[in-house]
């Protein structure tokens, strides 16, 4: 269930514990399951706050109160393209924070997540891992990105299976674990923690959907901490003329406890009752304003947290980043001319009647010969297409016969420098793994370029 809902109320004046940057890595007492302390690089993830969807085109003002689950997916992309910038550039979920909000609202819509403000959320049959992977899936990373969790089954008929359904491809069966997250968050993977407010009698059961960055635990207790981006409030908030308050600052981290509740049971259906054991239980100031931002409308929420989702590039496809050396040499604005042939050798080892699509310009300037001239290929990262693709790629297309130029912005006389990545094109979907291509220093001479022509 990833329904947003504001729980029972205490106020107060403090703001969320902002949080130092966890420590990295993980270091371990021998005789705990869990480690004390994990996280994964807590400011490369995302600051969408989901309200700001309500000053985007319809249907973000319907959307806003009720999309925790794109917008926390969507900063858990922006984690992933940041950790792996030569495997994912910008393309999971774009460079601003306009394309971030973009991103959500597409994650939001029919055929991902189908979140509907009528049911409360993103609340039917699954779908945040069935809304991730059909995203995944379009932008051509199906087989490059693992959607993988863990969530409880419960008794046929019951209440999980009522609204959440069978359990997903890659999950497992069970309330998520500490070992679970922390297995997770050593791993570098963003995790996205579903919590489920305590059940009240008469009342719809409803929820939110976090970004865990960091946890620590202590086996002993039953005790730990989590440092999460709250969707609620995901942003430090900056003035913006007379609109107030809004977030649209820094990446802001939330700080909470969590402890273990031995037994939880659900509301009853049809007579089947649902009970879950040892679930986490998370505690913490939650904003419970909207926009414009007020630092006083923060209240105490306890929620528990009954699913997790991570998103972890495939083994394979972190084994299959490929850097190629070109061994020319690197002077400023001497050209450094390829083949489609040449291309398609140095990155998939052989001939292709592919295309390749240039998704980044790392440096310098990259043109292809269209003619009887040179026409500049865009310099900047391959912008996020989620409806349709193929008018984005015309302009960054390297197509069998043809030929490529980079021109370098400054000269190398030790270091390799990039130069551009590229993806295999079929005219449908772009491939999951992509090519950096780097030019070395030698005293090889640059060849020539066809035409003297420099435009672009």
């Amino acid at each position: 269930m990833s329904v947003t809902r504001r729980p029972a109320r205490r106020p107060t004046e403090k703001r969320p514990d902002a949080g130092g940057r966890p420590a990295l890595g993980v270091e371990c007492l021998e005789s705990r399951l869990v480690c004390a302390a994990v996280a994964v690089p807590a400011a490369q993830a995302g600051s969408l706050t989901q309200y700001l969807l309500a000053r985007e085109p319809e249907p973000g003002p319907a959307l806003a109160a009720f999309a925790c689950a794109p917008t926390s997916a969507t900063n858990a992309l922006v984690s992933l393209q940041r950790q792996y910038p030569s495997l994912f550039g910008s393309s999971l979920a774009g460079r601003t924070l306009a394309d971030w909000a973009d991103t959500s609202l597409v994650l939001a819509g029919p055929g991902f997540m189908n979140t509907q403000p009528a049911l409360g959320g993103t609340v039917p049959e699954g779908n945040l891992p069935a809304g991730l992977r059909a995203y995944l899936d379009g932008r051509g990373y199906g087989g490059a990105i693992d959607v993988e969790g863990m969530f409880p089954q419960g008794e046929p008929g019951g209440f999980v299976e009522t609204k959440v359904g069978p359990l997903p491809e890659g999950y497992v069966s069970g309330v998520p674990t500490p070992g679970f997250i922390a297995d997770a968050l050593a791993d570098g993977a963003p995790v996205i923690v579903t919590i489920l407010y305590p059940p009240e009698a008469g009342k719809q059961v409803s929820g939110h959907n976090v970004l865990v960055t960091g946890m620590s635990w202590d086996d002993a207790t039953d005790t730990g901490t989590f440092t999460f981006v709250d969707p609620l409030d995901a942003a430090v908030a900056e003035r913006r003329g007379r609109e107030g308050l809004l977030p649209v600052g820094a990446q802001k981290l939330t700080s909470g406890t969590v402890s273990i509740t031995p037994t939880l049971p659900l509301p009853v259906v049809d007579g089947i009752q649902d009970v879950v054991r040892n679930v986490l239980t998370l505690e913490y100031d939650q904003y419970q304003g909207e926009l414009p931002y007020r630092p006083t409308d923060y209240g105490t929420a306890i929620a528990f947290i009954g699913g997790a989702t991570v998103l972890r590039p495939a083994a394979a496809v972190l084994a299959a980043r490929a850097v190629v050396q070109l061994d020319v040499g690197v002077r400023r604005g001497a050209a450094v001319v390829m083949t489609h042939e040449q291309i398609a050798r140095a990155s998939v080892g052989g001939a292709s009647a592919e295309s390749f699509v240039v998704t980044a310009t790392s440096s310098g300037r990259l043109q292809r010969f269209d003619g009887d001239r040179w026409v500049g290929i865009p310099r900047g990262a391959l912008p996020p297409a989620h409806r349709e693709i193929a008018p984005l790629v015309a302009r960054r297309e390297i197509r069998p016969g043809d030929m490529v130029r980079w021109i370098p912005a400054a000269p190398s006389r030790v270091r390799a420098v990039p130069a551009f990545r590229i993806r295999a094109w079929n005219g449908v979907a772009l491939s999951a793994t992509s090519t950096l291509f780097s030019v070395a220093p030698t005293r090889s001479a640059t060849p020539a370029a066809p035409t003297t022509d420099t435009t672009g």
